[in-house]
């Protein structure tokens, strides 16, 4: 018993350092017999100075906030910072063309991070999720379907690229993509993770589109982000600047 619980420790120890994607999945039921007192020492005390590596590591302070930054619809800072790390890290880390980002509510894992120093392990919490950062080649009405659809759910977070509004009826209005309106026979580019880019979310119409799966996880490139912030002497700003908005009395 005291083997197997420090062996699950040790997977989970260095599974924070390595990426593996499950190619084969079984399940079956474990008897987890009770431990003993001295059993649970032995536990602690072989752990202990892998705890400590650990937590050294996720306590490390990668970036300032100059304010805190929260999670609520329609727009929020929080999902504001994801977008535009995710843009960031594609443009100036991966010289990819893209568009606009978004991300579902649903993978913002916490309410709010607090001014002052922002932890590696902050954006674990942020971020937990193994999704990948994923390039959809969508056109124009793909791109108008996906925008619809988000402004049913009352609007989810969008990089600065995208501006758009949701009247009464839920519907978007007032489209813009990079200061122009949505044309619908153009192409795009949109960022997003491969859990939505696979239908999640009752995005099923995205199934069949062109996609290109990177092998950077969305929370590798906001941790990017965040210290290449600090290494210029930069904070993070939570920023609200109206690119998802109601408009309940519009016609």
């Amino acid at each position: 018993m005291v083997r197997f619980i420090i062996a699950l420790f040790l997977t989970a120890f260095f599974s924070c350092h390595h990426h593996y994607v499950p190619h084969q999945y079984s399940n079956s039921n474990q008897k987890i017999e009770k431990v003993t007192l001295s059993e649970s020492n032995q536990i602690k005390n072989f752990i202990a100075p892998y705890k400590w590596r650990l937590d050294s590591i996720m306590n490390q302070t990668i970036v300032e906030a100059s304010d805190e930054f929260t999670k609520k619809p329609v727009e929020s800072s929080l999902g504001n910072l994801m977008c535009d790390a995710m843009v960031w890290y594609a443009r100036e880390r991966m010289q990819k063309k893209v568009d606009f980002s978004i991300v579902n509510y649903g993978g913002i894992r916490i309410q709010s991070i607090p001014k002052g120093p922002v932890s590696l392990g902050k954006i674990y919490e942020l971020m937990p999720f193994e999704n990948m950062m994923t390039f959809a080649f969508l056109n124009g009405e793909q791109v108008n379907q996906l925008i619809h659809k988000m402004a049913e759910f009352n609007g989810w977070p969008v990089s600065a690229e995208l501006h758009y509004s949701i009247d009464e009826r839920t519907q978007p209005i007032d489209i813009l993509i990079q200061n122009h309106p949505l044309n619908r026979d153009s192409n795009y580019v949109v960022l997003l993770s491969d859990y939505l880019m696979d239908g999640g979310d009752k995005l099923d119409f995205l199934k069949e589109a062109k996609r290109e799966v990177s092998a950077v996880l969305i929370r590798d490139a906001i941790i990017e982000y965040c210290k290449y912030k600090r290494a210029n002497n930069q904070s993070i700003i939570p920023i609200i600047d109206g690119r998802v908005a109601l408009k309940k009395n519009a016609k």
